[in-house]
């Protein structure tokens, strides 16, 4: 099963038809959009976000700028095997002077604060960083660090990962890049007494003082079940002229 998406935010997209707020995207799961109107443009199976200065959604902080897609209307199971398949391509000009979550697993909590329990982030070394939380460590644990480069991220990139949450033990987290994995995590991963996770895309940043635009583009998104012949088979890109 592939998932739907939920949008949060702003994408802008030349030549591309832009998400309305509250707007479900089937991705397998169901996505929706949060933020302005327009924000986020889908073609098929194509997305481009844009986070400028000021871009955040109705509830977030003036601290926080973000432009998502946001599965939290179809969520996963404790102890569920989740796969996230995409390929993604950064605009060399984009600005990641903070830390900037491009992916992430997040909680449902009635009680307490949801939170997120696996993310991807750029660094303002415009390397990767990948981190996880669990109720039996409350806390971000940077697990892996990838060395990276502008040049190396204004291509397509494929990217599957494999999650499976259990607060305490056996958690997993794995991680492959154009094939190879990169990340290999076993442990307590994901919050206990959770409703429900879901996945998130798209870009989630600071708001810091002379920030600049951010442009990132998605492709091929699957949320859901079993993925992992996209480790070595791919989908096709679909190119687009608007960039």
């Amino acid at each position: 099963m592939v998932s739907q998406c939920c949008i949060h935010p702003v994408a802008y997209i030349a030549n591309l038809a832009p998400l309305q707020d509250g707007v479900a995207v089937d991705l397998g799961k169901n996505f929706v959009l949060h933020g302005p109107a327009g924000s986020v443009s889908l073609k098929n199976i194509l997305s481009r976000f844009e986070c400028r200065p000021g871009d955040r959604g109705a509830l977030d902080p003036p601290s926080k700028e973000r432009c998502e897609l946001s599965g939290h209307t179809d969520k996963f199971s404790l102890g569920e095997e989740i796969w996230v398949s995409y390929s993604m391509f950064v605009m060399p000009y984009s600005d990641f002077t903070y830390y900037t979550i491009v992916g992430q697993l997040h909680s449902t909590h009635a009680t307490q604060n949801s939170v997120a329990i696996c993310y991807m982030n750029i660094t303002p070394s415009n390397n990767y960083s990948f981190t996880v939380w669990s109720s039996a460590d409350p806390q971000d644990v940077v697990i892996k660090t990838l060395q990276d480069s502008p040049a190396a991220k204004a291509k397509w990139v494929n990217y599957v990962h494999k999650i499976v949450c259990s607060p305490f033990s056996n958690g997993q987290w794995k991680v492959w890049r154009n094939g190879a994995q990169v990340v290999d995590y076993s442990g307590p991963l994901g919050q206990d007494g959770t409703a429900g996770d879901y996945w998130k895309f798209g870009i989630y940043r600071t708001s810091v003082v002379n920030s600049h635009r951010t442009v990132v583009w998605f492709s091929n998104v699957e949320v859901g079940g079993d993925l992992e012949q996209r480790i070595t088979a791919p989908l096709a890109v679909e190119q687009c002229a608007a960039w």
